[in-house]
């Protein structure tokens, strides 16, 4: 109804919105106007003739007109802003999305929890569900009195049951077409194979086994619409139970799932799955219930298409002979031999705990009517051809929607248009001509004053044009300073180290369209050289640590404590902290996806034992945070190294150094000249052995007879080490070469870890030793009677390169407690040489052990090992006690980070 004073006969309209105010950066005369408001507040009482004729407003107009190229290409969509040069669409996306960490890369996560151990199993073939629980009935006993750990309980009441943590068991539902044994052991196989691939750190699988059913019989009687089929409404009727008591896990596409509202970081949680993604829901509904409610049944019933209403509905567990055997084989649903016995409460139908709940097809009944008539009633073992026909047939469509390889590929990214952002016309072309500094020039008859001013007004314009096609270059280098491709990463390092002349990070260009340009620019200026002129290392420097930070914060990462140690403790070497967040940055994805991961415990050769990246995920996270290059598994104690004293005929000592085979005993490094105190050698001699593992460590040279020999040298080329041999020809030096670094990189004394889950240490058998305990005698409540659940011990060397540093030690003790998983206890221990070689070689016999490389001696391997951990002992550098009045240059003793006394090293 038209409102009172209206035509009824007009109809109303929508307002239509405003459009909203211009960018004032796409306006030419708005970007005039403003720089003649800002002209005329600057300069008004000097500068009055603002009329087209001027030569300052001529000036303004085209210079404005010039910004709105520089806003309309950063305006650009980003993925044309980012495209790789490339005729093929598919070419460029690839490039594009080489930049970024992709998300299946960056994503997934460990540790993994319930939820994620199953996608991780039900991804394998012939795996229909699995679930994961924790193990609670591996436990040790502790003696009070003798405040001891051991296999089995003590004869007297001073004593505490001590439940190991951390232990998990796997169940497995099959295929259908899994039936034979042999076929079984091959998936359980693979469920052991993804659990170590992906083993949480101090967690360990005790068994693997497939899930028992327990059946249940379904008594129906269901009433019928009037032009329902009696045979499809019993199939889907049947169907419905089964899924009900046993739901499946359907696969779906990433499409799929974002239709659902999930957005990309819950899509990729958890493993990488190689055959589509797993929604959660689906997962919470098919874990293994501790009892079934007749009312959710009856629900899922209803909605079954003909079904007009349940008249009644029974449930019944099935008891067959060998139901308390939990590794008795299940028979077929149709051919299980067992009774069906009642429940206390029909409502909630129990399930035995670690069930698998089933619908028997060979107890129950069903009965149909239409009108209260009867119209078909039948046990369920003597099931109708048609409606066993039509149930196998909604079975296979079922499995072929669940079982389908669907899509893993992450989301596509557009390939983006190529633009030449780079280009720029200069704005001295669109001068009037009779400027004389376009293209036309200077007419013949203008004197050499006249065409002066001209090449006077071209240098100063330039200064526009500079800035403006400084811009546009530095736009055109925003994919590569946004980067984190590998190539991208190892061109920053490159032009950030030592000999490098390329510092700059803002990007430049000759602007070759300026008529006469030669003569404008200083003879031989490049991109590269103009560029170092407008920006100065330290300013490079600095912006391009902004620009790496920017790359971190996206992952949540965060160098700033790093840089801060490293300026205090060691100097303010920017170079060395730009290449260390670039190699954190290539492996970025594996450390933030892995942080929480154990090492392989089964690999699969002895080569996976030592010398080795098969560590853990907080071993190599720890090193790339603390600037570690090397993460492997290796030698770190102090086996080959000698500094000697060298007598000359000055006063006094000078020191060499030199680096014998361990086991020849021959000298396989040595210095390059004498030093005057034995801690410089050292020093030295760690540099030397570091850069000798290096390729770029090594100087070939050739003597005056042209024998080949080679020097150690540091990474300005200044040689510090040689080896004192020749060698006949280039072939015999290069296997040298490599021999030494071999050599080397097994024995080195490096900056490293170690991570020792106390887990993996339990004792399997009485046989086996176990750990040392902390408990008051008769008191299990004030004591610490678990060493083994979440614990873990992370062995460092004191001696090591930064390491001897306390500021430096300290900045590393707090971020690995800080990266270790708020659930474990590490037990952090900085350790000398010789409690060093006594632990690596107990630790690298158990993970030999563990690895099967060796399969005797478990029991005396193990007590090695505790033995080794039991009598580590932190290290500190020695300091002396001094009165008030005395030398206050010295460092002081400190309790808890310096040892009292005199020794090597003591000041």
């Amino acid at each position: 109804m038209a409102e009172p004073g209206t035509d009824p006969g007009l109809v109303a309209l929508p307002a239509i919105a405003a459009l909203p105010d211009p960018d004032p950066a796409f306006e030419a005369r708005a970007l005039f106007d403003e720089g003649l408001a800002e002209v005329r507040r600057l300069a008004r009482a000097l500068w009055t003739d603002h009329n087209t004729h001027d030569p300052g407003i001529t000036t303004l107009e085209l210079l404005g007109y010039a910004l709105t190229e520089l806003a309309y290409r950063h305006a650009l969509p980003i993925e044309d802003l980012l495209a790789a040069p490339g005729a093929e669409e598919a070419a460029r996306a690839a490039r594009l999305a080489a930049q970024f960490h992709a998300p299946r890369e960056v994503l997934p996560n460990r540790p993994l929890t319930a939820l994620d151990w199953r996608k991780g199993f039900i991804d394998l073939e012939q795996v229909r569900n699995a679930w994961i629980e924790p193990v609670t009935d591996v436990a040790l006993w502790a003696d009070l009195r003798r405040r001891v750990l051991q296999w089995l309980p003590p004869p007297h009441e001073a004593r505490a049951r001590v439940p190991l943590a951390g232990l998990v068991k796997v169940r497995v539902e099959f295929m259908d077409g899994v039936s034979t044994l042999a076929r079984r052991e091959q998936v359980l196989r693979a469920v052991r194979e993804t659990f170590a691939a992906a083993r949480n750190l101090c967690e360990d699988l005790v068994e693997v086994r497939p899930v028992r059913a327990q059946f249940f019989a379904l008594c129906a009687e269901i009433e019928l619409e009037v032009d329902a089929d009696a045979t499809e409404v019993a199939a889907q009727l049947l169907f419905a139970a089964e899924n009900q008591l046993s739901p499946p896990v359907p696969t779906h596409t990433l499409e799929a799932l974002r239709a659902r509202g999930r957005t990309l970081a819950e899509i990729f949680e958890g493993p990488a799955l190689a055959h589509g993604f797993i929604d959660d829901a689906d997962l919470r509904a098919a874990a293994l219930p501790a009892e079934i409610r007749l009312s959710d049944l009856m629900g899922v019933l209803m909605d079954v298409p003909g079904l007009r209403a349940l008249r009644a509905l029974q449930l019944n567990p099935i008891v067959r002979a060998d139901e308390d055997d939990e590794d008795a084989l299940d028979a077929d649903a149709a051919r299980i031999v067992g009774d069906a016995v009642p429940v206390a409460n029909p409502w909630r139908v129990p399930v035995r705990a670690g069930r698998l709940p089933r619908l028997s097809l060979a107890h129950g009944r069903l009965v149909l009517t239409k009108r209260k008539l009867p119209v078909a009633g039948y046990n369920l073992a003597q099931l109708p051809a048609a409606v066993a026909a039509r149930l196998a047939a909604l079975r296979a469509d079922e499995r072929a929607r669940t079982e389908r390889p669907a899509d893993t590929s992450n989301p596509s990214l557009p390939a983006g248009r190529l633009r030449q952002l780079a280009a720029w016309r200069s704005v001295q072309l669109d001068f009037p001509a009779l400027y004389g500094i376009g293209a036309a020039g200077l007419g013949e008859r203008a004197d050499s004053a006249r065409r002066a001013q001209a090449l006077q007004l071209q240098g100063w314009l330039l200064f526009f044009d500079q800035l403006m096609a400084n811009q546009l270059a530095l736009l055109a280098q925003a994919r590569h300073r946004l980067s984190v491709a590998p190539t991208d990463l190892d061109d920053v390092v490159r032009r950030f180290s030592a000999g490098s002349g390329e510092r700059h990070v803002l990007a430049a260009q000759l602007v070759h369209s300026v008529v006469g340009h030669e003569r404008l620019y200083a003879p031989g200026t490049t991109d590269a050289s103009l560029a170092d002129v407008i920006e100065p290392p330290a300013q490079a420097n600095a912006r391009q640590q902004r620009l790496l930070d920017h790359l971190l914060a996206r992952l949540a990462e965060d160098f700033a404590d790093y840089a801060a140690v490293m300026a205090s403790a060691f100097g303010n070497d920017e170079d060395r902290r730009i290449a260390d967040k670039c190699h954190f940055l290539r492996q970025a994805a594996a450390l933030a996806r892995d942080r929480a991961g154990g090492h392989l415990l089964h690999p699969p050769s002895a080569a996976g034992v030592w010398n080795t990246p098969n560590v853990s995920g907080l071993e190599r996270r720890v090193a790339r945070l603390l600037g570690i290059v090397n993460a492997n598994r290796r030698n770190l104690g102090l086996v080959s190294h000698d500094t000697y004293a060298e007598l000359d005929a000055t006063p006094g000592d000078e020191f060499r150094w030199r680096v014998r085979h361990a086991l020849t005993n021959a000298i396989v490094l040595s210095s390059s000249t004498r030093y005057v105190t034995r801690e410089a050698a050292r020093a030295e001699m760690t540099l030397a052995i570091a850069r000798a593992q290096q390729p770029d460590g090594y100087q070939r040279k050739r003597d005056a007879r042209g024998r080949h020999y080679f020097n150690i040298v540091d990474a300005g080329g200044a040689v510090i080490g040689r080896r004192i041999a020749y060698f006949a020809d280039a072939a015999a030096l290069e296997a040298a070469i490599t021999a030494l670094a071999a050599y080397l990189r097994d024995h080195y004394s490096g900056e490293g870890l170690y991570v020792v889950e106390h887990l993996l240490l339990r004792p399997l058998s009485p046989a086996d030793p176990v750990m040392q305990i902390c408990a008051d005698a008769g008191d299990a409540e004030c004591a610490d009677l678990d060493p083994y659940s979440y614990r873990m011990h992370v062995v460092l060397p004191a001696y090591a390169g930064r390491f001897r540093d306390m500021g430096f030690r300290a900045f590393a003790e707090a971020t690995i407690r800080r990266e270790t998983p708020a659930h474990i206890l590490p037990t952090v221990c900085w350790i000398g040489p010789e409690h060093m070689a006594r632990f690596e070689a107990a630790w690298r016999a158990w993970l030999e052990l563990q690895a099967g490389v060796s399969r005797s001696g478990r029991a005396a391997k193990l007590a090695e090992l505790l033995a080794a951990l039991d009598q580590i002992k932190n290290v500190y550098p020695v300091r002396q006690l001094f009165d008030c009045t005395g030398d206050d240059t010295k460092p002081p003793f400190i309790v808890g980070r310096t040892s009292l006394g005199r020794g090597p090293g003591s000041d």
